[in-house]
């Protein structure tokens, strides 16, 4: 199972990669009669296009991590391990399953509403099924498989035997990473308006501004959503303890603090 795992990896690290490298010349090539525009910085402001980069970064790291393991580097060189587990592990939590699956979700959800609206039949042309499916359909596939097969650390282990490696877990960096990309990919609708004169989508450009402080901060809110449902998928795959303080604890510190108190002014 371990080497079927470590060759899935691979396949998937060089679909995805083929995919990316595709797609983006395939926009610069007839991007102009689909968007208006084939200027690099258009393509950025697809949530799509990010996705692969991430997906294409994350299988980079899980390669690596696999030959690690191959080649019995654990043991002689901790340190590297430790860094390529970190980024893997990481990576998986706080981009690839949130994004992977909103970027599935949202294409075919749409998809099935209206297919004009997504990816109409004249599209085909240039934009061919088999790369829809690498960049619309593998990455929830491939997060959900990853999630049921690889232990991402979403918490910090429990002695269940569940993994042997050092932990990776942290809830707070994975949603400021989560939040941060978020931000950055939404700056670049504003570098689209500035630089190129219009507005990826065509919404952004009549609703008022605080209607796209409420667009901006629903986003994030959804984005961590998603993030929280990997958690919990994690928690009943894996297990494992939460990072964050639990309500019996919290009583517990509370009346330790409110004795000590008393005990200060009768003294």
């Amino acid at each position: 199972m371990s080497t079927l795992l470590k060759l899935v990896h691979v396949t998937l690290f060089i679909t995805i990669t083929y995919g990316l490298i595709t797609f983006y010349h395939a926009f610069i090539k007839f991007g102009s009669g689909i968007t208006g525009t084939n200027h690099p910085l258009m393509i950025l402001t697809f949530l799509t296009f990010w996705g692969q980069i991430i997906y294409t970064f994350y299988y980079f790291w899980v390669v690596m991590v696999d030959m690690v393991d191959l080649f019995g580097l654990k043991s002689s060189a901790p340190n590297l391990y430790q860094i390529t587990l970190k980024a893997r592990d990481s990576t998986f939590r706080s981009l690839v399953f949130p994004v992977g699956l909103i970027v599935s979700i949202l294409f075919w959800g749409l998809y099935v509403y209206d297919r004009n609206f997504i990816y109409p039949p004249t599209t085909e042309a240039v934009y061919p099924l088999g790369l829809n499916h690498i960049q619309h359909t593998i990455p929830a596939f491939a997060a959900i498989f990853e999630m049921m097969l690889v232990n991402h650390q979403y918490h910090h282990q429990l002695s269940t035997g569940t993994t042997t490696e050092p932990s990776t877990a942290n809830v707070y960096s994975d949603v400021v990473n989560l939040i941060s990309f978020l931000l950055f990919y939404m700056s670049l609708f504003l570098a689209s308006k500035v630089y190129l004169g219009r507005w990826p989508y065509p919404f952004l450009g009549v609703i008022p501004v605080y209607s796209k402080v409420i667009f901006v901060f629903s986003s994030c809110c959804f984005f961590v959503s998603i993030y929280t449902i990997g958690r919990m998928i994690a928690f009943k795959r894996w297990g494992g303890k939460s990072e964050f303080p639990q309500p019996a604890r919290i009583r517990r510190n509370i009346n330790t603090f409110t004795t000590t108190i008393k005990s200060n002014k009768l003294d």
